[in-house]
């Protein structure tokens, strides 16, 4: 059974409590939280769901810039990118995603 990561397992629904441990998940289970899928869907609202460099609308990601925010991200600490440019920026920085 999958791991849930949300508020509710936190006493008095203690924010900073939460927000360390969102910042203390490895990266791949952060990515699973109610808090990133929310803010995931919330980033590609923002950018009308589309690449923010090619503006193609389907296949959308959203690329942290920094990780230096996990758990309280806004939208400039992300870029939402297709698929396409989502992978050759990590290409570029010799990254594997």
């Amino acid at each position: 059974m999958a791991r849930k990561h949300n508020l509710e397992q936190f006493d008095n629904k203690d924010y900073s409590k939460y927000i360390n441990y969102l910042r203390n998940l490895e990266y791949s289970e952060y990515l699973k939280t109610e808090h990133w899928i929310h803010f995931r869907m919330e980033a590609k609202r923002w950018a009308n769901y589309a690449c923010q460099i090619c503006n193609k609308d389907f296949d959308i990601d959203v690329h942290h810039k920094t990780y230096g925010n996990l758990g309280r991200e806004t939208f400039r600490d992300v870029v939402v990118l297709c698929r396409e440019c989502h992978h050759k920026h990590h290409e570029k920085l010799g990254e594997v995603i």
